[in-house]
């Protein structure tokens, strides 16, 4: 008898990688918040990496649009997400990219043996593939 992964259930049943989305729980954040526009273009990715890697302990980034990844986007610990609104705010995975994951922790990208600081998000989002 062959034991298969629940990863390759999916695989096999889907015949992709499985799409994972993972909500958090929101951690209340006093400072500012960063807005990071989203165009549904392949830079999305990269724009809301540049955002949240420039942004300081504490802050609160807020997506706004329709983001294509052809990337995953990277949290960081210690500061927390939102979308604008279920439909405001949209993850799609680009065509062809066969991310492992849409959002991921910094420490979770990294492969550490620890768990990071804490990140809080209130993604109320449509994932699509």
């Amino acid at each position: 008898m062959v034991s298969r992964s629940p990863t390759s259930q999916v695989r096999s049943q889907f015949g992709h990688q499985p799409l994972i989305c993972i909500v958090i729980i929101i951690i209340a954040s006093s400072a500012a918040g960063i807005d990071v526009f989203c165009n549904n273009t392949l830079s999305d990715a990269s724009g809301i990496n540049r955002a949240i890697a420039a942004s300081a302990v504490g802050s609160h980034v807020v997506l706004h649009g329709t983001c294509l990844l052809n990337d995953t986007v990277v949290l960081f610990g210690e500061r927390s997400y939102s979308g604008t609104s279920r439909v405001g705010t949209v993850l799609r995975q680009a065509n062809d990219t066969h991310l492992q994951a849409l959002v991921a922790s910094d420490v979770w990208v990294r492969n550490e043996a620890w768990t990071g600081g804490l990140v809080g998000a209130a993604l109320c989002c449509t994932c699509a593939i």
